[in-house]
Parts: C-alpha cells; sequence; structure tokens
C-alpha cells in the first residue's frame, strides 16, 4: 500500500504494523491559532498522530521500541514556514488491558472495547505485556505510557505534553 487518500484514521488507530513504503513525506498544512505563534507542540492526536523529532528520540532512549516512523513536512501557508523535523508515528500494539472490575468507566457502545470512557482506568500491568507505550483496545483513542517512560519525559523539558493518570500510577499521554 502506498500513502494516499486510501489512508484513514483507522489505519493508525487500530495497532497494526503498516507496510508502508511512501515515496515522499506525508503533508500537512500549519495553521497560526495566533499571529506570529511560532511554538509548535511536540505531539499532535490526530487522523495521523505527529511527533516532533526530539520527542522520538526521548521515546527510543526511554525504551520504546514499537513506533513506525515516518517522514512528515509541515507548511503553513500563510507564512511560508516548513518544518521537516517531525514524523507520523504509528504506534504498533493494542491491548485490551484495562482492569475493568477496578476502573471507573463508561461503556458507551456496550461492548466494551474501543469507545469505553475512563474517569479512572486501572491497568492490568499483567495483560499490557512489558509494552513501554501502546494503544488501549477499550479505548484506542488512549495511548497508555509505562511510569518509566512519563519519567523520563518529564525529564525533557517538553512544554506541551499532558498526561492523565491511571489508577495504578500507568500514565495515559494526552
Amino acid at each position: 500500500m502506498g500513502w494516499n487518500e486510501r489512508l484513514t484514521d483507522s489505519d493508525f488507530t487500530n495497532g497494526r504494523r503498516l507496510d508502508l513504503k511512501p515515496q515522499k513525506p506525508f503533508e500537512f498544512e500549519l495553521y497560526e491559532y495566533s499571529p506570529g505563534a511560532d511554538a509548535l507542540a511536540e505531539f499532535y492526536y490526530e487522523a495521523f498522530p505527529l511527533m516532533r523529532d526530539d520527542l522520538v528520540q526521548a521515546l527510543q532512549a526511554a525504551g520504546v521500541d514499537n513506533l513506525q516512523l515516518y517522514s512528515a513536512t509541515l507548511r503553513n501557508p500563510n507564512t511560508g514556514l516548513v518544518r521537516n523535523d517531525y514524523k507520523v508515528v504509528n504506534i504498533v500494539g493494542l491491548v485490551r488491558a484495562a482492569d475493568m472490575e477496578e476502573s471507573e468507566y463508561i461503556d458507551m457502545g456496550g461492548t466494551g472495547v474501543l469507545g469505553v470512557g475512563f474517569p479512572n482506568l486501572v491497568i492490568d500491568e499483567r495483560k499490557a505485556q512489558d509494552l513501554l507505550v501502546f494503544r488501549l483496545l477499550e479505548s484506542i483513542a488512549d495511548v497508555i505510557i509505562h511510569e518509566s517512560v512519563k519519567a523520563r519525559l518529564e525529564t525533557s523539558g517538553f512544554k506541551y505534553l499532558r498526561y492523565l493518570p491511571c489508577g495504578n500510577d500507568g500514565s495515559r499521554a494526552a
């Protein structure tokens, strides 16, 4: 599969390894939220998750080894700004790891997977399979990171990363 309009957001949320060999970088348009703003977040969680290179490097230095990375170009059509220091990131690993007996949740779909909302999420560490970063099957929008990865990221000086705590001291990236 080549990268083009056939890709969807579900390609980057299903936790499966992608068989992509793009001929050129993914391209995205940047828009300023306020005139002259030049600070860009380390992580954009859109249909195609984008991470700045220094965040990718920090994750890898923390031992994360289940990321597929694809070059990206970000352009601001109004200012001409071009950034090539981001990657489209596929997090390989979709794990049914929520401890549903210990967690507080709202099962919006009634199936216990994909669309569960967690006011208080408790991870069953046995089911997490020693992964340092993964997507949660019960709520695929949630990216779960191990406490050791969170600690490493917190010392790396990232200004815009936010974490939501899990009930058992794990963290969800936000």
